[in-house]
This record gives C-alpha cells, sequence and structure tokens, in this order.
C-alpha cells in the first residue's frame, strides 16, 4: 500500500467529519442569530439606522440600503451601490440585526478603501462562476479520453481540477475578506456608541458564529480538491505503469 492510497483513505475519511461540522455550524449561526434577535438595543436603533450612521461616519454617501428578500440574504452589491437587508433585519433593533447589519457596511468600506482581498474577490467571482460549471464535463472528458490517449486524458482531467481549484482560492480569499469586515463592523458599532459593551459581545457571537461558515466553506473545498488530486495520481499513474 503506497503513500498516496494511504493519504486518499485519510482524505476520504475526514470528509464526513467536515459535513457534519458544516451542518453543527450552520445551526449554531440560525440559534446564535435567533437568541440575540430576542434583545432589543437600549438606544433603540434600527439596522438600517445603524448601517446609515456607519456609512456616514466613513463618508461614504453613494450606498443606498434597501430591505430584501429572504432569511439572512444580506449583502453588499458593489455594482449597483447597495447594502440589501433581509426582512428579519432592515427595521429590526435587534442586536443581532445590527450586527449584520454593520458587518454589510464593513464590506462597503473595505469597497470604499479598496481593500485588495475585496477586489480579488470581485475579480475571481465572474471566472470561478465559469469554470465551476465546466468542472464535470472537462472531468468527464478527462476520463473517457483516459482510455485512448494517456496524455489527453491526464491533460482534461488536470485542467478540470485546476479549475476546481479555483473556487478553493475563492474560499480562501473569502476569508480575510469576511473576518476583516466583521471588524470593522464592531470597531464602528463600539466607535460610534451604537451598541453598549455587553450587546456589542452579542453582535460580536452572532459575526463569530457566521464566520465560522466561510471557515467551513475553504475546508471543505480544499479537502474535496485533495481527493480529486490523490484520486487522478491514482487512476493515471496505475494505467501510466
Amino acid at each position: 500500500m503506497n503513500i498516496t492510497y494511504i493519504l486518499y483513505l485519510i482524505i476520504c475519511t475526514a470528509i464526513l467529519p467536515i459535513i457534519i461540522w458544516g451542518i453543527v455550524v450552520q445551526v449554531q449561526v440560525d440559534s446564535t442569530f435567533k437568541k440575540f434577535s430576542k434583545f432589543s438595543n437600549q438606544k433603540g436603533f434600527t439596522a438600517d439606522a445603524a448601517a446609515k450612521s456607519i456609512l456616514e461616519s466613513q463618508k461614504i454617501n453613494n450606498i443606498k440600503i434597501v430591505p430584501g428578500q429572504g432569511n439572512l440574504t444580506d449583502h453588499f452589491d458593489p455594482k449597483n451601490n447597495l447594502i440589501s437587508l433581509s426582512k428579519p433585519v432592515y427595521g429590526s433593533t435587534s442586536i443581532a440585526a445590527i450586527g449584520v447589519a454593520a458587518h454589510e457596511c464593513g464590506h462597503a468600506i473595505q469597497s470604499s478603501k479598496n481593500y485588495l482581498p475585496l477586489k480579488i474577490r470581485a475579480f475571481l467571482v465572474p471566472i470561478v462562476n465559469l469554470f465551476s460549471t465546466m468542472f464535470l464535463p472537462l472531468l468527464l472528458v478527462g476520463i473517457i479520453f483516459s482510455s485512448m490517449s494517456y496524455t489527453f486524458g491526464i491533460f482534461f482531467t488536470y485542467t478540470a481540477i485546476s479549475f476546481y481549484g479555483l473556487s478553493t482560492l475563492f474560499y480562501l480569499v473569502t476569508l480575510p475578506v469576511e473576518l476583516n469586515a466583521s471588524k470593522r463592523a464592531l470597531n464602528s458599532l463600539k466607535t460610534l456608541n451604537i451598541l453598549d459593551q455587553n450587546e456589542l459581545n452579542g453582535a460580536k457571537q452572532v459575526l463569530k458564529a457566521a464566520a465560522m461558515t466561510y471557515i467551513v466553506a475553504f475546508l471543505t473545498s480544499l479537502i474535496y480538491l485533495l481527493r480529486f488530486v490523490l484520486w487522478i495520481i491514482l487512476v493515471f499513474g496505475s494505467r501510466r505503469d
């Protein structure tokens, strides 16, 4: 039993715990948001009003704050210069909603300051969206060609894996973007005295739980990438021999 096969078995074994961890993290996100949705901030700020105050403090005047659809679908749209806050967030005075709205403002601040990881992520988005749709077809072509030509088979297969690798890179770049946005959010809430210290701790727990989803997403993508690479080495290595 060679080292590649052992590593492949280890990676395959690690997939299930990662999936379970992802489920646990998502449950924690929902439960943490619900927990701090029950507590209103003492100053009576609504999430959209808090977001407006944060943007104004940074002299960002070109961003619209609008109500969005769905549950926790909050996002910053740099192309249309708007922050969309979901139904549970927009207009809510809860600590959880304030934290989420402030986080989206963190992205707006990043954009205004030309934060490099955000620019890299924005550059990768259309590429990853395109290449992710090509991954499986190229992988299948590679497997089919491998029975006829080792060279063509391995070319298409490794091309497919490199496309998948871009998705892993995207998740990696996303980590500093999201963590930095949360840091900016909490700093703004503290500096502007929108939340007191106890309320700030609650918002921090909400954002920390959300950040874990990005960590899990990256690790999941990395595990699958390693699994594909090792599988290809095993399959094509044996065929070459």
